[in-house]
């Protein structure tokens, strides 16, 4: 699960999956399509290259090296923030992503669908969410990237609109504007670090992040197996590619947006370990304000089984709730947290299956049918 998409480690988990779905679901299937999988971690690489190319460019050229630079800003933001993936197909390999779906249909007409998702793929250990950068050390490394990104993206246009530089001298030619590329030169180095601390360094078990999550979405379909809802059908999806720029659920979402425009969607990332049980309402890093429907939900539900959860805008990365509530789906997604508001085993070689707790796994089992229970009293209420 953890290996690139030409290997088949994704297929089969997706088809382990189809199998647990199938003994508690009516209907079960492999939901398959040709996408262009692309590393995530290569994003922070984007902007240093064309940071690189624009400091070359610079003495000849300054409007081509902001030219230059622009174009690799917006292709970042276009990419991460604004999720349009228009230049997939120029660095990535075109490959295949599976989604897993299972339907558990209810005794009596259908009056509402809740979906819980969660993803099957795993991901690499990064340095940068190591034990030594996690938390409030990565937001201030992040921090310090972006003032550098931003000043560079300031200075190259300043210097390109400033028409008379020999007012600029400071001694035989050199000029103010030379002393800062030389200064943005060297703030290049760190870029170099950076960047280095978002190359994988080994792949990860992904039990914590996030197959957690697939099996308490397969423990809550074993219970509505037994206890079958009345009015409300429950979709069981795993997706693919979670960890390639959510591919899965981007698919997932342009498939299905028109049946499921009126569903509330739970999404679990993160989930087998933590302290805190968190709901989150925003995803800053990729510009989404998540469902406030789906959240309440699941704060409602969260009080029905007795567990306190807390709305929690999350201060990096992201979910699959992001990708579906940009085209247009209701959904939330459920994190836990440590005592320093930060993941368990996030992205590191801790993220092994004996470092996963039992107790929390069940605490979201008991969340999920809670969710359930919810719904299904609203929809008796529409009698």
């Amino acid at each position: 699960m953890w290996k690139t998409f030409g290997d088949t480690l994704p297929l089969r988990a997706a088809e382990r999956i189809r199998g647990e779905f199938e003994k508690v679901c009516n209907e079960s299937y492999i939901d398959s399509f040709e996408a262009y999988p692309r590393y995530f971690e290569n994003s922070p690489h984007i902007i240093l290259g064309f940071y690189v190319l624009s400091l070359v460019l610079y003495p000849s050229s300054r409007w081509l090296a902001f030219g230059a630079f622009a174009f690799g800003s917006a292709w970042y933001f276009l990419d991460n923030i604004f999720m349009i993936k228009f230049l997939d197909p120029l660095f990535a390999v075109k490959g295949t992503v599976t989604n897993v779906i299972g339907k558990i249909n209810p005794l009596e007409n259908m009056r509402s669908i809740l979906v819980l998702s969660a993803h099957h793929d795993s991901p690499n250990c990064y340095r940068i969410w190591d034990e030594d950068f996690k938390g409030k050390r990565y937001l201030r490394l992040i921090l310090v990237t972006q003032v550098i990104v931003y000043s560079f993206i300031s200075f190259l246009f300043a210097g390109s609109m400033v028409a008379s530089y020999h007012v600029l001298q400071l001694w035989k030619g050199f000029t103010y504007i030379d002393l800062l590329w030389i200064l943005f030169g060297l703030a290049g180095i760190y870029l170099w670090w950076f960047c280095k601390l978002f190359t994988p360094y080994a792949p990860s078990l992904g039990a914590n992040d996030n197959l957690a999550a697939v099996a308490s979405i397969i423990g809550t379909g074993r219970f509505l197996s037994e206890n079958r809802p009345r009015y409300t059908q429950v979709w069981l999806v795993s997706f693919g590619a979670e960890e390639r720029g959510f591919k899965g659920s981007f698919h997932f979402a342009k498939k299905y947006k028109d049946e499921l425009k009126d569903a509330l969607i739970i999404n679990l990332d993160l989930v087998g370990s933590g302290v805190k049980t968190t709901v989150l309402t925003k995803e800053p890093y990729y510009g989404a304000t998540l469902s406030p429907e789906s959240v309440n939900l699941i704060l409602k539900a969260a009080e029905r089984a007795g567990i306190d959860a807390m709305a929690y805008v999350t201060p990096a990365g992201g979910t699959d709730a992001a990708a579906l509530c940009f085209h247009g789906l209701k959904a939330a997604s459920i994190s836990n947290q440590e005592a320093d508001m930060w993941p368990p085993m996030w992205h590191n070689d801790t993220d092994r299956p004996e470092n996963l707790d039992p107790d929390v796994l069940e605490k979201m089992v008991r969340l999920l049918e809670e969710a359930v229970g919810e719904t299904e009293e609203k929809s008796s209420s529409s009698d």
